[in-house]
Order: C-alpha cells, then structure tokens, then sequence
C-alpha cells in the first residue's frame, strides 16, 4: 500500500456514515477566502467572559461589605450609645455644679434646671460639640458604607475615614485583601486589555472608512487560507475523478475534524523526490544601491518589507490610537465623575469633586475628602470600579504606543550605530 493509500485510509471524513469506502476519496488542500471573524459569537463571548468577571468582583465586594457590617456594626452602635451617655452626663454634672452656686439666691431648682439644659443645647449646636442619640447619627458601617470600605480595601485606595476597630474585623480586613487585590488585578487586567483592543479596533474601522471615503485607502483584501477537503480519488474506472481533482465531494467534507487532519498531515514523513529540491545558493546581504547589485546579486530586503509586499500585495497598513487621543479620553472621563459627584456632595464646588475623582482613580487616596451621603456611596462605588477600568485600558494603550515608540527609536539608534561602524 503507497502512501496515498494509506493516507486516504486514515483520514475520516465527517458527515460520512461508518459503512462508506474511505478508499474512493483523499484529504486535499482547497484554496478559500476567509470572511473573518463572526462579531456575534465574539462579541457573545467577551460579553459572557468578562461580564462573569465583573460579576464575580461584584459579587465578592458583597460579601465582604455583609460580612464586614456584621463585625463592625454593633461596636460602632454601642460606641454612639456610650458617647451620648457621656454626653448628658457631662451636661448634669455642669448643671448641679452651677445651681449650687445659685442655690443661695432661692431660686426653683426645676425651673433653673430646665432653663440651663436649653442653653447649654444651644451652646453645643453652635459650637458643634452636640451629641445626637445613637439612633439618629449616621451609620458609618451600613451596607452602602460598608460596601464602599471593601472596595477602597481592594483597590488599595484606602481613604481612611472608615476602618475596622474590632479584632474579628481586621483579621477579616487581612485576609479578603490578599485575594481581593489579587482578583481585582485579574479584572482590571481583562477587562482593560478588552476595552484596549475594542478601542483599537473601532479606531482602526474609522480610520479605514475614513481613508477609503476620501479614496486614500483601497478597500480591504480577503486573506486567502487553505482548507482540507475529500475529493474523488482518481481511477480507471472513476467517472471524471480527474476533472473532479480539487473540488469537494460533499458540501458536509469542506471541514472534516481538525483532529483526523492534523494525523494525516503528521502521520508519514513528506516524500520529496530527489529532482524536486531547489538548488540552494548563498545570497550574500548588502546595502542596495540601485535596483541591483554587481554581479547580479539581489538587493536585501527591507526589515519591515514582507513577502506579500515582495510579491506585489500590499498589507494593510494597522494605525494605532494616538497617545493625545488616550489623555484626552481618560481626562474627559474624570471630568464626568467631578460632574456627578459635585451635584452629588453638594458640600463639595466642582474643582474639590475633581480632585477627588483625580486622587481616587489614581489609587493615591489621600483621604481628606470623602463622600458623606450614604444614598451615594453605592454609584460611587460602581463609577470608581468603571473608572479604574477605563484607567486600566488607557495605561494599556498608553504602554503600548510608548514601547513601539522606544522599539522605533532603538532601531533608528541601532541602524545608525551600524552604519557609522568603519568597514574593516
């Protein structure tokens, strides 16, 4: 049995049915145009992949946010209960003490009592030293509040204004940062190299359209590839089996298994007949001065020439996202969160909503300025989230512009270095 023989024997077409000859047909290789990738199913995927991410984060902030309002929440409400005892006691002592003195003029002692308890309130309200009862103070460790504690935890913000107080607490707080930090690094990772590629591309459509309706730019070619397929073995017998030589038997056989394919490309070592082999020569590389060199050797290609440009095809020339483009996209986006936070915290002007937005999306956190409102602390939690994203995808695009700007530079500095060397 010759090779072909044996190739046709191994190589399974699908679609075809157990009791069928493998014999009358064998794997060839077709020529197609690939009509790139299905946007649909990418766009499913990256949705469900990424989205499951952002899920999970979500997810695990909650947890932390439940577990740390647990811990936290009744030390802080008996701390409010503790701080108005003081409070009131402190207002008795100071009464009885100045009615003593008066106690001599034979005033009413109630009367007295009652008059003084609403000066000394009013003393306190304006001099803000009024302790409020426990149940009408702010709750530091709500849901929200303590939502918003997890993320600065694992963001590695940490503002500050909030923190554990109890053992249990920062045992918890030590523990969820290690796998919280690490877990938001593989998010913002993901998803910023996600929003990096989309931006790039969408860029890329727009720039090309762009150029081919200003008739600068051809429109794009389809990429040819190869693709195996089961064609009529030809025979003595076999009707047109040499006509029918690169063309599919069945429309099912365009794609058999790639598993089946990749065992009859390896299975047997390629047979090259001995007047096949190109003689081989050495070309020796010289910096072109014309068209050609002496001797009739051939000019060295270009580094950045490839073979299709060689052969005439051009490639399409890939543009990237300019770095002003970055700045200003990731500058715009911190403006809006200003926007939104100073009509949120109205005790905040826009220029104070702006630093904050600035100081947090960058992970410095300083912590003199902090949200107050619960109500708000949830879609600032989720704006920060989305914001160190953006940031991520902009560090991303921005690494990415200035590395090929300093491999440009390299090779500029390296060709010079060359060529500047004496010939020996």
């Amino acid at each position: 049995m010759n090779d072909r023989e044996r190739r046709s024997n191994d190589a399974e077409s699908p679609g075809r049915s157990d009791g069928e000859d493998d014999d009358q047909g064998e794997v060839v290789m077709e020529e197609y145009y690939d009509e790139g990738p299905d946007y649909c199913k990418l766009v499913q995927h990256y949705s469900l992949t990424y989205t499951a991410l952002f899920i999970s984060l979500i997810v695990y902030a909650c947890i932390g946010a439940a577990v740390f309002k647990a811990l936290e929440y009744p030390t802080e409400f008996e701390l409010y209960r503790q701080e108005r005892a003081e409070y009131i006691s402190r207002g008795n002592t100071l009464i009885s003490a100045l009615w003593n003195v008066t106690s001599s003029y034979g005033d009413e002692e109630e009367g007295w009592r009652y008059k003084a308890k609403l000066a000394i309130h009013r003393h306190d309200l304006e001099t803000g030293s009024f302790v409020p009862p426990a149940h009408k103070r702010t709750v530091k460790w709500s849901f929200a509040g303590a939502l918003f504690f997890s993320c600065t935890v694992i963001s590695t913000i940490g503002y500050g204004n909030i923190a554990p107080v109890t053992n249990g607490g920062r045992i918890f707080c030590i523990i969820y940062a290690v796998f919280g930090i690490a877990m938001l690094l593989l998010v913002l990772a993901s998803i910023g190299s996600l929003f990096a590629r989309g931006a790039t591309l969408t860029y890329r459509l727009l720039h090309l359209n762009i150029q081919m309706a200003k008739g600068l730019a051809p429109p794009p070619k389809k990429e040819k590839k190869l693709r195996p397929v089961r064609v009529p073995a030809p025979g003595e017998q076999g009707e047109g089996g040499a006509e029918c030589q690169g063309m599919p038997l069945h429309e099912e056989d365009k794609r058999p298994d790639m598993d089946d394919v990749i065992r009859d490309i390896w299975s047997n070592e390629p047979e090259i007949p001995p007047g096949d082999i190109p003689p081989m020569r050495i070309v020796t590389l010289k910096e072109p001065a014309g068209d050609q060199e002496e001797g009739g050797e051939r000019p060295a290609k270009k580094k950045h020439q490839t073979e299709e440009e060689e052969d005439g095809g051009d490639e399409q020339e890939q543009v990237d996202i300019p770095l002003s483009i970055v700045l200003v996209f990731a500058l715009m986006y911190v403006c809006l969160l200003a926007g939104l936070l100073s009509v949120w915290e109205q005790q905040w002007n826009y220029f104070e909503a702006f630093y904050f937005s600035f100081i947090t999306l960058t992970t410095i956190g300083f912590g003199d300025l902090t949200p107050v409102h619960q109500k708000n602390l949830l879609g600032c939690t989720f704006f920060i989230l989305l914001g160190m994203a953006i940031m991520s995808m902009c560090i991303a695009l921005a690494q990415e512009i200035i590395m090929k700007k300093v491999a440009w530079i390299s090779e500029r500095v390296g060709v010079a270095l060359i060529k500047a060397k004496p010939a020996s």
